[in-house]
């Protein structure tokens, strides 16, 4: 039970990251057990090296995490964070640090992948990343209300760019190199 509530967290699943998720070594014997016993698991490769849970049964023990350990689940997210970032999946890195309301890591993680996103034209997964950070911790730093300003502009959100890049300004006064 410990381990299906730890990693009810993640949407999929795979033997190293459910060790460092459910701080344990033995997930790709339990991930083979709850398959073989056909337990609302399901494969996503053929050679069985990613899983999911069934959405619904994801979504019960996800509830009863809530439930049963309120604390644990930034704890989980942050664990899954680092094993994502470690492994270079940035996008699911990225998106367990927002779960975890870990701002400082998220824009970390953003601002390196920001370059090859931009270049890619990926400024719907730029924007919803930014807007998922609070406002406020944006708005008090002058390098993400800068980079914020960029997939703005390609989306013609004109007014909204201008605004941060306004603050960014601002929070650049004193600072030359910043400003300029």
């Amino acid at each position: 039970q410990d381990f299906l509530l730890k990693t009810s967290i993640l949407d999929r699943l795979s033997a190293p990251l459910c060790d460092a998720v459910a701080d344990r070594g033995d997930s790709h014997a339990v991930l083979s057990s709850l398959e073989h016993a056909n337990l609302f698991i399901i494969p996503l490769d053929p050679a069985r090296e990613w899983y999911r849970y069934h959405h619904l049964f994801a979504d019960l023990l996800r509830q009863r995490l809530r439930v049963e350990k309120p604390h644990a689940e930034a704890l989980l997210h942050r664990c899954a964070c680092q094993w994502y970032a470690d492994h270079d999946f940035r996008a699911e890195a990225i998106q367990h640090a927002l779960a975890a309301a870990d701002w400082e890591r998220a824009a970390e993680l953003i601002s390196r992948a920001f370059d090859d996103l931009l270049k890619r034209g990926e400024t719907v997964t730029l924007m919803n990343w930014y807007s998922a950070l609070p406002e406020d911790f944006v708005e008090a730093r002058s390098d993400l209300c800068l980079a914020y300003s960029w997939p703005l502009i390609f989306a013609a959100q004109l007014d909204k760019a201008e605004s941060y890049l306004r603050q960014a300004e601002q929070l650049a006064q004193g600072d030359p190199a910043r400003l300029g």
